[in-house]
């Protein structure tokens, strides 16, 4: 009997004890990545689209890394300081080294852009010793938001370009954070776990004209699926 009789096929399996399928796993997304939490759980609006930017959040970063602003010589700010991303500030936001000049925070398009002044950043930089004897370093903190089905995190940087002058080298540091929240307040320095070193090259220090380019992914997975969300940082010397 090819309906499997009274029951059916269903009827059948339930008759002899079977289970039923479980349900579809919801896929994880659409993924929004904050800069800073307003509450566990929650990213802080005023942070949308962002990934907060701090060299001061660095482990030891009073001891070896991070360039601050011989003028002021206070707070230890690298050029990656941006308060917490707080869109009332300009970005980066103060208060910051007198080298940041400008910047911009584009939520749309996940992108930002600061602007360095080359000398005053090369002088800054300078002061702590030869060219090649020092480094400045950008990490970075975020939360991802997640409307879909619960999931894996693992959050990514890549350097996906640099066109830096005087033999200057950015390099990738550290181990990708698998946290969902990953900002500098609930996991510490490390923020999202790799993190960028600058160095200066034999000839010098980064030169008007100079940029670096830098996406950072946070990607979600479940067994129904994955998502992924990209922050783009544009750094630019003038």
């Amino acid at each position: 009997m090819t309906g499997g009789g009274k029951f059916g096929f269903a009827g059948y399996a339930a008759s002899s004890g079977g289970a039923a399928p479980p349900p579809p796993v919801s896929p994880p997304g659409p993924l929004t990545i904050y800069g800073l939490i307003s509450s566990p759980g929650i990213g802080d609006p005023a942070t949308i689209s962002g990934c907060a930017l701090d060299s001061s959040q660095f482990p030891n970063f009073g001891l070896s890394i991070g360039v601050t602003d011989i003028l002021t010589g206070t707070g230890q700010l690298g050029i990656a300081f941006n308060k917490f991303f707080d869109s009332l500030w300009a970005v980066p936001g103060g208060p910051n080294a007198t080298f940041v000049i400008n910047g911009s925070n584009a939520p749309g398009s996940q992108r930002t852009t600061m602007v360095v002044d080359a000398f005053d950043y090369s002088n800054n930089w300078s002061f702590y010793g030869g060219a090649g004897s020092y480094e400045d370093v950008f990490n970075f903190g975020g939360f991802c938001e997640n409307l879909g089905g619960t999931a894996t995190f693992s959050w990514t940087t890549l350097i996906t370009l640099q066109s830096l002058s005087n033999g200057c080298v950015a390099t990738l540091v550290g181990a990708p954070s698998t946290a969902q929240d990953s900002t500098f307040a609930t996991v510490g320095g490390f923020g999202i776990g790799q993190y960028i070193i600058l160095n200066a090259g034999r000839g010098g220090y980064p030169a008007p004209g100079d940029t670096m380019v830098v996406d950072i992914t946070v990607t979600a997975t479940n067994s129904g699926g994955s998502a992924q969300q990209t922050f783009r940082w544009n750094l630019d010397w003038v």
